[in-house]
């Protein structure tokens, strides 16, 4: 009975940073199925979420429950962010994607570069409209990575 209640996951191994911590590795729990899109979820999805904690394994078998809010950054390997026909998330729209090159500095004074991806409508296509729209979490692209940032724990963006 217990069955039907329960929502099939794959596990994710993650880099995750929380506010005042150093980096760990833990197993993240995503769905098969995205709720706002065809497919399975993305950690992006996942982080940007309205629940106010989500579940992850420590590599001693000690569950968290994270909270939201807290985690600055989420790096994973960046074919986990590719949509179900293998293009890269945010890579379609009128006049194709902007592709802007930056450097993020983080609260603590870490600080990441890589690349920015995101289509917006043609009068509102600065880095600034769209760090001002949207998800709760940034999606920084580098070398076969994305790491995604809590928006909230970032101090400046420099454009490269």
């Amino acid at each position: 009975m217990t069955d039907v209640y329960r929502v099939p996951k794959r596990e994710l191994k993650a880099a995750v940073t929380v506010a005042g911590r150093p980096a760990a590795e833990l197993t993240l729990y995503i769905s098969e199925q995205a709720k706002s899109h065809d497919g399975f979820e993305r950690p992006s999805d996942m982080l940007n979420g309205i629940e106010s904690f989500f579940p992850a394994l420590s590599g001693d078998g000690q569950v968290l429950l994270l909270q939201r809010d807290a985690v600055s950054v989420v790096s994973v390997p960046e074919e986990c962010e590719e949509d179900v026909e293998g293009v890269l998330a945010g890579s379609d729209g009128p006049g194709g994607p902007t592709i802007q090159d930056v450097e993020v500095v983080l609260e603590g004074g870490g600080h990441l570069r890589g690349s920015v991806e995101y289509v917006m409508p043609a009068d509102r296509r600065r880095l600034q409209d769209f760090l001002n729209a949207g998800d709760r979490f940034l999606r920084l692209r580098h070398e076969g990575l994305v790491h995604l940032i809590n928006k909230q724990r970032i101090v400046s963006i420099v454009a490269c």
